[in-house]
C-alpha cells in the first residue's frame, strides 16, 4: 500500500482530492508533492505519519553537516525533483539519504539504478530536504556564511577610551554588522544543537570555538585571531559587561528568544596568556522541566527517595562533581514537594532555572549575602523545607544541620566521590558525629553517563580488558546482549543521544548511626551498608544499566573507572569468587590488563560463534 493510499485509509485526504490534483499536476512531479504544494497536506503531518507509521529513523536535517563526497554522488537535479538528499555514509559505507516518502517505489528504484549499491533512507522534512540542498549547492551554512562575513570584517585597532567608545559599541551592535550576526548564528546553533556551554577561547594563532554537547567538547570552528576582540565585546554588550575591563574575570547574564522558546545564557569572562576566554552556559528551562523519576533513578531508590522527601524535618545530602546532575535531582524532588500547604525556599549560586511555586534566592558575595547569611534570613521566613544548592563552608555545614535539627527538611549538595566518602567530609568539615547521625535521612551520589543512540543501536562484543574489569558485577551463568551506537545523524555520529544517570544511595539505619557516633571507619560503614542495609555502590548500577542497553561499558569506564575503589583492584579476585576463579583470573590477566595469548585465542574462537564469555559469565555479543 503506497503513502497515499495509507492517508486516504486515516481519512486526512480524500480520493476525490487527489483525482483532483492528479489531472493539474506538474510534469515529474509525485502526487504527495503536489497535494503539499497545493496544500491539501501538511507536510508535518505527513512526516509524523510516516514516522510513526514506518518506524524508520528520522532525522532533522538543518542540523546535520553535510559530508561533500557524500552529496556528490547524485545529480543535483534529480535530488531536486525527487526530493533526496545524501547526507553523508554509515558504519557500513551505506550512503545515507535523506528522504521525504521511503515508499515511493519509483524513487527507491531510480536510485538502486544510479547507485547500483544499497543505501539507508532517513525521514526528513520535504522543506527541510529541499533547504539543505540549496545549502550545501551554495557550499555553506547560515554559520559558515556568517564565519566568512567574520573573516572580512574589520573595525580597524581601536583604543577604548571613553570618546571612542560609544561609536565601537555602535558598530557592534548594529543589526546587520557581521560580529552581530555571527554571534547570533553561534548561540543559534549551540541551542539547536542542545549544546550546554559555549566555549570562546583564544589561543596564540587562532580563537576555537567549542560546544559541549552531552557532557563532551567538541571543536565547532576556528576563528582569525584578530576577529577575537570584537567577538568578545559583542558578547560583553549583550551580557551588559563593561568592554572596557579585560583583566578583571565578569559574570553576566543574558535572556532571549530563539523561535519562541526563551533561553538563558550565564556568561563567564577571564584573561588568559592569549586573551580572554569566554563561556556561556546555555540554560534551557524546558530541559530542566523534569520530575524525580525522569532522572534515572531505579524504583527501589527512587520510592525511598520519595519517602524520605516527605519527612517533616531531617538532611537528604546530593553528591557528585561538578556537572553530574545534582540540580536536576533536587528541582525534581522540590517539584515533587511542592505545594500550597508548604513554604519551600532555596538559596543559590546562582539560580539557573526558576521553578513555579518555589522561591528562590540567589547568593551575592558582593554585598556579603553568603550562603550562610542567607540560611539566617531564611530561617526567619517561617520555612517547610530548605535548599542549599552547595554545602561549601563549616559555617554553612552548620547553620544547615542546625536548621535539619529543628523541624526543616534541609537538601544539599556536597562535592565529594561517593556516599559514605561523604561522611567523612563532613566530619573533615567540623561537623561532630552525633549531628551527623541524628540528621541525615540519606546521602545521594551521582554520575551522568551518555545514553547510547535508538537509532543505530546494535549489538557488538567489548574490549577484552573491560570485561575483565567489570565482570564480577555481571550476573553469573547468564547470557547478556551488548550495545552501542555505530552512528548517524541522529546523533552526529557519536553513537550516544542524551544523558542520564547512575547512583549510589545511602540509607539510615539505627545502627549505622551508632557506628558514625562510635568514629567508624569509612571502610567499616562501607562493609555494613553493603552487607545489611542492601547498598549498592555506583558502579553496580552502572553495570545494570550496561546490561539494559542504555550505556556501553566504555562509556561506563570513561565516567567512572577511575574514580572508584573497585578500578584499583580490577585485577584482583572479586568477592565470592573460587579460588580456581581467582588463580585463573590471576593467570590469565597480565601486569597491564592485557588477555594471555590463550585467552585470547579462545576469546576469537568464541566471538566467530557471536558468543563473547569470561570467567563465570556468558555474554552473547
Amino acid at each position: 500500500m503506497t503513502t497515499i493510499q495509507h492517508l486516504i485509509e486515516k481519512g486526512m485526504i480524500t480520493q476525490e482530492q487527489c483525482d483532483m490534483v492528479r489531472q493539474t499536476r506538474s510534469s515529474g512531479q509525485t502526487l504527495l508533492d503536489a497535494l503539499i504544494e497545493k496544500r491539501y497536506l501538511d507536510e508535518k503531518d505527513v512526516f509524523r505519519f510516516l514516522m510513526d507509521s514506518l518506524k524508520i529513523m528520522s532525522v532533522d536535517v538543518k542540523s546535520v553537516k553535510i559530508n561533500f563526497q557524500a552529496f556528490e554522488i547524485l545529480p543535483v537535479a534529480f535530488m531536486r525533483k525527487n526530493t533526496v538528499c545524501p547526507l553523508d555514509f554509515d558504519s557500513e559505507g551505506k550512503l545515507v539519504i535523506a528522504m521525504y516518502d521511503p515508499t515511493e517505489l519509483q524513487i527507491l528504484e531510480a536510485l538502486r539504478s544510479i547507485l547500483s549499491q544499497d543505501f539507508s533512507p532517513v525521514l526528513a522534512l520535504r522543506s527541510g530536504i529541499l533547504n539543505k540542498i540549496d545549502e550545501a549547492m551554495s557550499g555553506e551554512s547560515d554559520f559558515d556564511t556568517s564565519l566568512k562575513k567574520v573573516e572580512r570584517f574589520s573595525v580597524g585597532k581601536i583604543h577604548l577610551d571613553e570618546k571612542m567608545l560609544h561609536s565601537y559599541s555602535a558598530i557592534l551592535n548594529a543589526d546587520k554588522s557581521p560580529i552581530v550576526e555571527f554571534v547570533n548564528n553561534i548561540i543559534y546553533e549551540a541551542v539547536q544543537e542542545r549544546a550546554s556551554d559555549i566555549h570562546v577561547e583564544p589561543l596564540e594563532d587562532y580563537v576555537e570555538l567549542r560546544y559541549r554537547l552531552d557532557g563532551r567538547l567538541q571543536v565547532k570552528a576556528k576563528i582569525p585571531k584578530n576577529m577575537h576582540r570584537h567577538l568578545v565585546s559583542r558578547l560583553k554588550i549583550i551580557s551588559v559587561l563593561d568592554i572596557t575591563e579585560t583583566r578583571r574575570p565578569q559574570d553576566g547574564r543574558v535572556q532571549l528568544k530563539i523561535r519562541g522558546k526563551r533561553i538563558n545564557l550565564r556568561v563567564s569572562t577571564v584573561l588568559t596568556i592569549f586573551g580572554e576566554k569566554v563561556v556561556l552556559r546555555v540554560l534551557d528551562p524546558e530541559e530542566m522541566n523534569i520530575s524525580l523519576d525522569q532522572v534515572g533513578l531505579d524504583s527501589g531508590i527512587l520510592k525511598t527517595m520519595e519517602l524520605l522527601i516527605r519527612q517533616p524535618q531531617g538532611m537528604i545530602l546530593v553528591c557528585g562533581p561538578t556537572g553530574s546532575g545534582k540540580t536536576s535531582t533536587l528541582y525534581g524532588a522540590l517539584r515533587e514537594m511542592r505545594s500550597p500547604e508548604k513554604n519551600i525556599l532555596t538559596i543559590e549560586d546562582p539560580v539557573e532555572y526558576t521553578i513555579d511555586g518555589i522561591n528562590q534566592i540567589p547568593v551575592n558575595e558582593k554585598i556579603g549575602f553568603t550562603f550562610a547569611k542567607g540560611l539566617r534570613t531564611i530561617l526567619r521566613q517561617d520555612p517547610d523545607c530548605i535548599l542549599v544548592g552547595e554545602i561549601r563552608d563549616e559555617e554553612t555545614a552548620q547553620i544547615s544541620f542546625r536548621s535539619s535539627l529543628t523541624g526543616h527538611l534541609v537538601l544539599s549538595t556536597l562535592h565529594t566521590n561517593g556516599s559514605i566518602a561523604a561522611i567523612t567530609r563532613l566530619l573533615d568539615m567540623g561537623i561532630e558525629p552525633f549531628v551527623i547521625a541524628s540528621s541525615l535521612l540519606g546521602i545521594l551520589s551521582q554520575r551522568l553517563v551518555r545514553v547510547t543512540c535508538d537509532e543505530c543501536k546494535q549489538s557488538y562484543v567489548p574490549p577484552s580488558y573491560l570485561l575483565d574489569r567489570y565482570q564480577s558485577f555481571f550476573p553469573t551463568n547468564t547470557r547478556i546482549r551488548f550495545y552501542r551506537g555505530t552512528g548517524c545523524p541522529r546523533c552526529r555520529y557519536t553513537g550516544y543521544k542524551g544523558r542520564t544517570g547512575i547512583f549510589e544511595f545511602l540509607q539510615f539505619s539505627p545502627q549505622l548511626r551508632r557506628m558514625i557516633c562510635d568514629s567508624v571507619s569509612e571502610n567499616g560503614l562501607r562493609d555494613y551498608a553493603v552487607q545489611h542495609l542492601s547498598f549498592h555502590a555506583m558502579v553496580e548500577d552502572g553495570v545494570r544499566k550496561v546490561i539494559q542497553g542504555q550505556t556501553t561499558l566504555e562509556e561506563l569506564d570513561c565516567v567512572i573507572g577511575k574514580q572508584q575503589d573497585y578500578c584499583d583492584e580490577t585485577l584482583l579476585p572479586a568477592k565470592g569468587m573460587e579460588d580456581e576463579d581467582k588463580l585463573f583470573i590471576r593467570k590469565q590477566v597480565g601486569e597491564f590488563g592485557e588477555l594471555s595469548l590463550d585467552l585470547q585465542k579462545e576469546r576469537q574462537a568464541l566471538e566467530e560463534q557471536d558468543i563473547c564469555r569470561v570467567p563465570d559469565v556468558a555474554l552473547d555479543g
